[in-house]
């Protein structure tokens, strides 16, 4: 099972509409043009997608977009009915890290390594050693949130590539499929999980 984020083409074009040469002040509002009718927006500006269901002991997945001037951020939520299903992935995630393809050289330091039982928050770093993602708890223990642009990642910058944006945050969501993989490998041999292992879940605006 993985998920797909949708529209990210329409999505960026959206977040390049904002005035960026211009010094705005948070909360200052700008109209932006769409095919029928005009939208107030505001710095920062946030959009957030729908929830996609997941199975047991998994609940849901979203996705949210953060933008203040010409810097962005993305997380995908994923949250759980059980937070004991984060319990001891450090070993899991690091060993399809390094066989994943998608993540070439990536490797994820745990927050705290001495830590037993709940390993599952921590940074990924690239061959330079730059931290380009990061894992972290929320909800009480019962979400997950990788990140780019926050907690402890390095800025993204709203360029005018708009390739470059749809393959910074489809390393995320390559990411996000690995942690998902791993949380989900000790229930492989249910029904409802096999039925979905091959499964393309896409999260929609």
């Amino acid at each position: 099972m993985r998920i797909k984020i949708d529209t990210l083409e329409g999505l960026f074009q959206l977040m390049r509409r904002p005035p960026l040469d211009d010094v705005l002040s948070s909360g200052e509002e700008w109209k932006v043009k769409t095919e029928d009718h005009e939208v107030k927006r505001s710095l920062p500006f946030g959009f957030q997608y729908h929830t996609t269901g997941l199975v047991y002991p998994l609940d849901d997945v979203s996705v949210v977009f953060k933008q203040f001037g010409d810097n962005y951020s993305c997380a995908i939520l994923i949250d759980s009915l059980d937070k004991t299903v984060f319990n001891e992935t450090y070993h899991r995630l690091t060993d399809a890290i390094k066989k994943s393809e998608k993540c070439p050289g990536y490797r994820f330091v745990r927050k705290n390594p001495l830590r037993t039982g709940d390993d599952s928050t921590g940074h990924f770093f690239n061959l330079k050693g730059d931290c380009v993602f990061s894992l972290f708890a929320a909800n009480k223990g019962f979400m997950r949130v990788l990140a780019m642009g926050v907690a402890g990642s390095y800025t993204r910058d709203v360029s005018d590539n708009v390739d470059k944006f749809i393959q910074e945050v489809g390393t995320l969501e390559s990411l996000t499929n690995i942690f998902i993989d791993c949380l989900l490998r000790p229930y492989s041999n249910r029904e409802d999980v096999r039925y979905l292992q091959d499964k393309v879940l896409y999260v929609n605006p």
